[in-house]
């Protein structure tokens, strides 16, 4: 044991008083001269109390034979705390940054990147929720509302204005979806020219009050590009789910609808309409019906005016004025389906 200090504690590291660390010492003998055991200071506090400690034992212990070996020990406890010490610093710091990393992560994969809305995974989580809130207490009987919206002639937006437009376009339809929704209410886009609204809780009424805000508020938009003006429109399909069908049919059923509001005129609202079966009334979700039954089917909502159809993408300071509610026109009898866009 060499008898001067290898490792003297003014040449090692210097490290802020950023963290406290247990410090354990021999229990008997010299160690009354070193701090604590379990003594919980701040690093320059635990070195000032050691140091102190060694200049008492010098002065009490003057020309002992075991006094060099203890500042020796000393000097060794206080290296290895400092490098703990660093050692923790550093730890603590990549940990703030893997949590971050991962927040930012997650965050990614639950948002749409163009619009900042949530995206498909996002929608299918908070719908799983959602059905797990209704099964518990009190949850009977209740429901949910789903609203599908389709901006209506994206593609032609597209091929005719470029991409650049129909981003644009995207971004004013979810605007208008951050605006004409509750904070509680969960707004992705669902893909492509398509976004979803799950509103939590709901009956008809509530729902109807959404997609008709929405509706009016899509008929407000203007695309400007360069010195031109064009008018925009959605197309809304609503459901009102319930624990007796599954989330894919529910689903299904608000995309059912948004079929019957494109085949009514576009720019308006539609109730998915389907009589119950008795297979409902057991219990049972009835199976989905295909399209073309849905669009020979009675509409939910009734208008109380025929459906004015949108202008044609033209440049325009006009609003077309969108209604509430779906009207079949005379290609209903023919069996014909208007093309989804």
């Amino acid at each position: 044991m060499p008898t001067d200090p290898t490792l003297d504690a003014d040449a090692l590291p210097d490290s802020p008083a950023v963290h406290s660390l247990h410090v354990d010492g021999p229990a008997e003998g010299p160690s009354d001269s070193l701090p604590d055991a379990h003594a919980v200071l701040p690093l320059d506090g635990r070195e000032a109390q050691l140091q102190a400690r060694l200049a008492s034992a010098r002065a009490e212990h003057a020309g002992h034979p075991l006094l060099a070996e203890l500042e020796w020990l000393a000097a060794q406890h206080l290296g290895l705390v400092r490098r703990i010490d660093k050692i923790a610093r550093i730890s603590d710091r990549l940990q703030a940054e893997v949590l971050g990393t991962n927040k930012l992560l997650h965050a990614r994969a639950s948002l749409d990147a163009l619009t900042g809305l949530g995206n498909r995974s996002a929608l299918m989580l908070q719908l799983q929720q959602c059905r797990d809130r209704l099964r518990g207490p009190g949850g009977r009987g209740r429901h949910y509302g789903l609203l599908m919206i389709d901006l209506d002639r994206f593609k032609t937006i597209n091929d005719r204005l470029g991409h650049a437009a129909g981003d644009q376009a995207l971004l004013l339809v979810a605007g208008t979806l951050r605006a004409h929704t509750r904070a509680s209410d969960v707004c992705v886009r669902w893909g492509g020219d398509e976004f979803v609204v799950l509103i939590g809780d709901c009956n008809a009424v509530g729902v109807e009050a959404v997609a008709a805000k929405l509706v009016r508020g899509f008929s407000e938009l203007r695309l400007t590009i360069g010195d031109e003006t064009y008018p925009l429109a959605a197309s809304i399909g609503c459901h009102l789910g319930s624990l007796a069908e599954t989330t894919e049919q529910s689903l299904e059923r608000a995309d059912a609808a948004l079929y019957r509001a494109k085949y009514a005129g576009r720019g308006c609202y539609v109730f998915f309409h389907d009589s119950r079966s008795p297979a409902e009334d057991a219990g049972q979700a009835p199976p989905i019906p295909t399209i073309d039954a849905v669009l020979s089917a009675p509409v939910a909502v009734l208008p109380r005016k025929r459906t004015r159809r949108p202008a044609p993408l033209v440049a325009d300071s006009a609003a077309p004025q969108a209604s509430v509610a779906a009207t079949p026109d005379s290609r209903r009898a023919r069996g014909r389906r208007t093309p989804r866009s």
